[in-house]
């Protein structure tokens, strides 16, 4: 099931497809208030490698880069370079130490989750 997105807000932007394939430009990031998108709709567009954009969403305690590092910072992972696609290993504390900052090697990077890493 394919929800409709808000009105985007967001300039069109190239998703890196895996393995070197070739870059898809989407026009903006499919934009949903918390109540429009559903946990298993989100999930297909992070299959899909698109990026999503939820907004209005209320969430318990204090979510920060030291959060994360506290309590998942030892677990290693996947983390790949948004504009070259390729991957690295890492371990989350290392990924969120520069969280919110310039890097100083310059790149942007997301770790790569799989579906079973949600029973954390």
């Amino acid at each position: 099931m394919m929800v409709s997105p808000a009105k985007p807000h967001h300039p069109p932007i190239s998703v890196p497809q895996p393995q070197g394939g070739e870059s898809v430009t989407i026009q903006h990031a499919p934009t949903f208030h918390q109540n429009q998108i559903t946990f298993a709709e989100f999930q297909q567009y992070l299959a899909q490698g698109i990026p999503v954009v939820v907004t209005n969403v209320e969430m318990q305690g204090k979510w920060d880069p030291a959060y994360f590092i506290r309590t998942f910072g030892h677990i290693v992972v996947t983390v790949e370079d948004c504009e070259t696609g390729k991957t690295y290993r890492s371990t989350i504390q290392d990924f969120f130490f520069d969280f919110g900052g310039a890097r100083s090697d310059g790149r942007i990077l997301k770790i790569k989750v799989s579906i079973s890493c949600y029973s954390l």
